[in-house]
């Protein structure tokens, strides 16, 4: 049973082990559980499934290309976004607030410029990850 702010959350875990203390085994399945999550967001969210060419080498490197995607993915995230409501957020959400942007860009000779949308809602989150990419604020 575990006891928050809702009240009492009866749990109950099957399992073949027969030995270990519950606690040890609660938290194994928690762990595996979480490694569950980020499968199912590496498959849903970055299309980690989608392996459709005839030649197994080709599905190996699109997959590889995932993966990689969600590593990078993941330290924007931990590293990036840190001290930003996104930190936590998932891939999904990610896309949809920082990644999916329609913004004007123009190039000079020693700058890139992006315009955004004025009204764009996630503008501070955008220069709150800015700051942290380039400066060390640690």
């Amino acid at each position: 049973m575990e006891y928050g702010a809702l009240g009492a959350n009866v749990r109950f875990v099957v399992t073949s082990f027969r030995r270990g203390r519950v606690k040890d085994l609660f938290e194994l399945f928690e762990q595996r559980g979480a490694c569950e999550n980020w499968i199912k967001e590496l498959k849903n969210n970055l299309k980690a499934d989608w392996l459709s060419c005839e030649r197994f080498v080709a599905n190996v490197y699109r997959l590889v290309c995932d993966g990689l995607a969600y590593a990078l993915v993941h330290v924007f995230r931990t590293d990036v976004l840190k001290g930003t409501d996104l930190a936590q957020a998932t891939v999904e959400t990610l896309r949809w607030k920082l990644f999916k942007v329609g913004a004007l860009v123009k190039e000079t000779v020693r700058r890139i410029w992006f315009y955004f949308s004025s009204g764009w809602p996630f503008r501070s989150l955008f220069i709150q990850g800015y700051k942290n990419l380039c400066f060390d604020t640690s």
